[in-house]
């Protein structure tokens, strides 16, 4: 109250925070100090349920971070009741620790409920909402699921995740009408809560399926809505080459239980011709970066645009979890993980011509739990002639202002390489039909002739 801090920080050079919550940035900033580093210790049981605990078991790794680079190293300490023991390890070392207690929760809005209680004493910086737009198949699901297992790493960096699930997927909050003529997509009114109910400090929000949003109107309102809340709105979206992608987004519809389960299965179908989808208008509108990414350039603006490339040889160690980290400021990169794998080629076109000749659903059901092992069953390589369309989208994705290595890998030349089963898939799928009459007595007489009619 007194501005006794800002006269005793006056001309310091560096100072390091002992606290629950990183806010070092708030604290340099308000300081004007050129330097904050922070140890974190772990929230206080009561206040914070942090599940660790900072004694008997972390406080010896925190002791051995203290170290004193200059004599008359500054360091805040708000550790509870081992705060004095820290102070008194930095002064033996040569540096000056001050117990600062709660008055630290007060700055940071965490901690003590009577000390965070007069948000006047919140140290206040910028705010930034993070919106990640997918695209599909670009690693989306490894990243919501690695942002989801780190929330408390990104609390104590003073981002917070918004999800309403266990998966980190917000997709389920984003209304999706899909059909191979067109899409409509819209944010729902619970979606728009995450944000507005978003705790102090910046924060995250991942929903692949605003990618499909085709009316600058509703990109519009969910810009005009996140300005209400944060000072900054900047949207992350991963690319991918146009065929690629096409070719993923197929792969993932064969997940699916019945034809049009999904966006996925609405817009590629499930003919087995090709691991290529049919390129419908639906379809080749998702595909058309250019004019997409042009719809939030003019909402957010092209600085508050952030496009990559789903190509290990670009993202930040090959990873796309580091990637984002290092996109959102993260001093420590998020848990690299690998999830939402495929199917496998076998598996994959059986369910296709399932799905594609509307089987039963106790047969699919019976086949999405079948271990159909690649390993079993004789596959050819096979190259993918680059489809004609391709080369409209390079032209287009010159125009997205990419960085030269980005732009090299969106728009690689190489064909597209591949497995295929020797054998037809309509006889795979018979003997498939026949296991499933043997061992779950399931009927499939009637469906049987549609597989013959194939043969």
């Amino acid at each position: 109250k007194e501005g006794l801090f800002t006269q005793l920080f006056k001309d310091l050079d560096q100072l390091t925070v002992i606290s629950h919550t990183d806010i070092t940035e708030q604290i340099a900033s308000h300081f004007n100090l050129r330097k904050c580093e922070h140890i974190r210790i772990p929230g206080h049981q009561s206040f914070m349920k942090s599940g660790e605990f900072h004694y008997p078991t972390i406080y010896p790794e925190i002791e051995s971070k203290i170290n004193i680079e200059n004599k008359g190293d500054v360091f805040l300490v708000a550790a509870g009741y081992l705060g004095k023991h820290y102070c008194n390890i930095i002064k033996k070392k040569g540096g000056i620790g001050i117990d600062i207690g709660s008055i630290f929760d007060g700055w940071a809005g965490k901690g003590r409920p009577d000390a965070t209680a007069n948000k006047a004493h919140l140290l206040n910086k910028s705010r930034t909402l993070y919106i990640h737009i997918g695209h599909h198949k670009t690693g989306t699901t490894s990243l919501q699921w690695s942002l989801k297992q780190s929330e408390q790493q990104l609390a104590d960096a003073n981002v917070n995740f918004l999800t309403s699930n266990g998966s980190g997927n917000s997709s389920e909050l984003i209304s999706v009408n899909a059909n191979r003529s067109c899409i409509v997509a819209k944010p729902q009114k619970s979606f728009y809560e995450l944000i507005a109910n978003a705790k102090q400090g910046n924060a995250v929000i991942s929903a692949e399926h605003l990618s499909f949003i085709e009316d600058e109107k509703e990109i519009s309102e969910l810009f005009n809505f996140s300005k209400k809340y944060f000072d900054e709105v900047k949207v992350i979206c991963y690319l991918r080459r146009q065929d690629k992608l096409a070719i993923s987004l197929k792969q993932q519809a064969a997940k699916q239980p019945y034809y049009g389960a999904s966006p996925s299965s609405a817009i590629c179908g499930h003919d087995t011709e090709s691991m290529m989808p049919k390129f419908t208008f639906t379809l080749l509108k998702y595909l058309d970066f250019k004019t997409k990414i042009e719809k939030w350039r003019e909402v957010f603006g092209s600085n508050n645009v952030i496009l990559r490339v789903y190509d290990k040889k670009v993202l930040e160690e090959g990873c796309v979890c580091k990637d984002f980290s290092s996109i959102i400021g993260l001093k420590k990169p998020l848990k690299s993980l690998n999830i939402n794998e495929g199917l496998g080629v076998v598996k994959t076109k059986v369910k296709h011509f399932l799905l594609e000749t509307k089987a039963p659903h106790e047969i699919v059901s019976y086949v999405n739990e079948l271990n159909l092992s690649d390993s079993n069953y004789a596959l050819v390589k096979k190259e993918l002639k680059v489809p004609n369309i391709l080369s409209k989208f390079y032209e287009d994705n010159t125009m997205l202002n990419l960085d030269k290595d980005l732009l090299a890998c969106l728009n690689n030349p190489n064909a597209h390489t591949y497995m295929d089963p020797v054998r037809a898939i309509a006889e795979i799928t018979l003997e498939v039909l026949n296991e499933a009459k043997k061992t779950k007595h399931i009927e499939i007489d009637k469906y049987r002739k549609v597989v013959e009619a194939y043969l």
